[in-house]
């Protein structure tokens, strides 16, 4: 059971803010007493705010499942909108005063310079935003699809009424929210992941590896999974790369070099890092093909004749200019 609206007023809410909050600066001033462990350790003080994100949003889907259980049982009842654009303001305002808070323990605890803590304040504070209107996109567009499923269901059907049934699900021709799947995936990834790594170093490591560091394609199959389930057509791996989240992720997808073992044998034609080293035939080589000699193998020509021909003797008579001496004719 959802429970009663009673719960989820605003006397409610606001506690909800007043406690993670608390609690977001008690961990702020721990955190600012000692110097950073390293970069991301610093960067993840300014991402702190996200818990309040969670909060609020968790509270708000609790909210909705209670008004879609009232409305079942009360069809007329006024539940009021959890996904309403004044709660989503609120909330951009209690983070940016909550961020604004750390920014200050930072530059008193850390003793970082103010304009470098206000650098890194302003790009957590467009992440942290940007999640926010995902968030509430997301929970808005579930919400609309619970209630209007409902009164589907809801709503009697008059003998006559019905048209032939159509099996097939009908395709929507409408835009893919790309944009919206791509935040469905990071947000389950994030969820499951939270419940096995509290600490927001490992966290943000295994979301790299499982969602921010796959390219498009591999992305492809998750996305129109969740495009089919909303009778969508499938897009491309093309389409996903154009979108503004894909292209945000883009510091973490990195081609990762195989190191090369000093101690391999290569022999004297390669150097230590497995390279091959150009000899002075090779350059003989490509500049014969170049010029439309044919390829030797020592003095023979791979021509079935015995007799040596024009192309033989101009490859002769450039590779001694050239300063090389072919090698004799087997």
């Amino acid at each position: 059971m959802a429970g009663m609206l009673s719960q989820f007023s605003d006397v409610q809410l606001t506690e909800v803010y007043r406690y993670t909050t608390l609690e977001i600066i008690c961990t702020a001033e721990v955190e600012t007493v000692s110097v950073p462990k390293s970069e991301s350790h610093a960067r993840n003080l300014f991402r702190l705010p996200s818990r309040l994100i969670q909060a609020v949003v968790d509270f708000n889907q609790r909210h909705s499942a209670a008004c879609i259980e009232k409305l079942t049982a009360i069809p007329a009842a006024d539940c009021g909108d959890p996904w309403d654009s004044v709660g989503e303001r609120r909330l951009e305002a209690e983070v940016l005063a909550a961020l604004q808070s750390i920014t200050r323990r930072a530059v008193e605890g850390w003793n970082l310079p103010l304009r470098n803590a206000d650098i890194v304040a302003d790009i957590a504070s467009r992440e942290l935003r940007q999640r926010i209107r995902e968030e509430y996109e997301i929970g808005r567009d579930g919400h609309v699809q619970a209630i209007a499923s409902l009164r589907s269901a809801q709503t009697p059907t008059m003998p006559g009424d019905a048209g032939p049934t159509d099996k097939r699900r009908r395709r929507s021709n409408r835009k893919a929210p790309i944009e919206q799947m791509l935040g469905i995936l990071e947000k389950k990834a994030s969820d499951r992941l939270r419940r096995d790594f509290s600490d927001p170093d490992t966290l943000h490591e295994k979301m790299v590896a499982e969602i921010y560091s796959l390219s498009a394609k591999d992305l492809e199959a998750p996305v129109n999974e969740a495009l089919e389930s909303r009778g969508i057509e499938p897009v491309s791996a093309k389409t996903i790369s154009r979108s503004d989240k894909y292209k945000s992720w883009k510091p973490y997808r990195r081609h990762m070099v195989l190191p090369v073992s000093v101690a391999a044998d290569y022999g004297s034609a390669f150097t230590q890092l497995g390279e091959r080293t150009p000899t002075a035939n090779d350059f003989v080589d490509a500049e014969a093909m170049a010029n439309g000699l044919a390829k030797r193998s020592g003095r023979r020509l791979r021509s079935s004749s015995g007799r040596r021909s024009e192309q033989d003797r101009a490859a002769d008579k450039w590779a001694k200019s050239a300063g090389v001496v072919l090698p004799p004719a087997d």
